[in-house]
């Protein structure tokens, strides 16, 4: 899970309201996004190497047949109040884009169009999985933050909450290095079983 330049840079906005509000954790706004690169095999022995050439994906100078690709934008509400300010909420936007293969058979082929798809619903679970991680982040820092008090400014309070927000990333990045070793990058896993590390308190 990785954030761009762009999102960083908008991504510790701030929303002051003048006006009272009830502390509430809003839902985040989820958008997924689907990329395909096609491979062409004319037997079952070209599916490994259709995907390992045609893969536009890299990870640490190696191909990946899929990916997970994670933006994410939020704000806090801060709400001045008698004693310092508050954080009364957190608004949130989540876009997950997954890229994986798909087949373009130049002729109809039941062999090799079963063997493609058992190994993509495969391949689809593990990357969903890393998706669900990336909910679970942006909830978990939803939850810690709403709440979150400074007696002396809202400034200090977003600085506070910055740092906090930055811990919670960093945690759900280690699960992700956890569930990738967990499945063998979804070698060990199956389309309908998709072991997900829970969050530790």
């Amino acid at each position: 899970m990785t954030l761009s330049s762009k999102v960083l840079s908008t991504l510790f906005g701030t929303l002051l309201l003048s006006t009272l509000s009830s502390v509430a954790i809003a839902q985040p706004k989820i958008k997924t996004d689907y990329q395909f690169y096609s491979i062409s095999p004319t037997q079952l022995s070209e599916i490994l190497s259709e995907l390992n050439n045609k893969s536009p994906i890299r990870k640490e100078g190696r191909v990946a047949h899929g990916i997970t690709r994670v933006s994410l934008q939020w704000r806090p509400v801060l709400q001045p109040v008698a004693r310092g300010c508050k954080l009364t909420g957190v608004e949130s936007d989540l876009t997950l884009r997954y890229t994986l293969p798909q087949l373009e058979l130049l002729a109809p082929n039941p062999t090799l169009e079963s063997e493609f798809n058992k190994n993509y619903e495969i391949l689809h679970a593990h990357e969903l999985g890393h998706g669900e991680l990336a909910i679970q982040a942006v909830n978990a820092i939803e939850e810690q933050l709403v709440g979150m008090t400074n007696p002396q400014s809202c400034e200090l309070l977003e600085k506070n909450a910055i740092a906090t927000a930055q811990e919670i990333y960093a945690h759900y990045k280690k699960m992700e290095l956890e569930y990738d070793k967990l499945t063998d990058h979804g070698r060990q896993q199956s389309a309908i079983d998709t072991p997900i590390p829970a969050a530790q308190s």
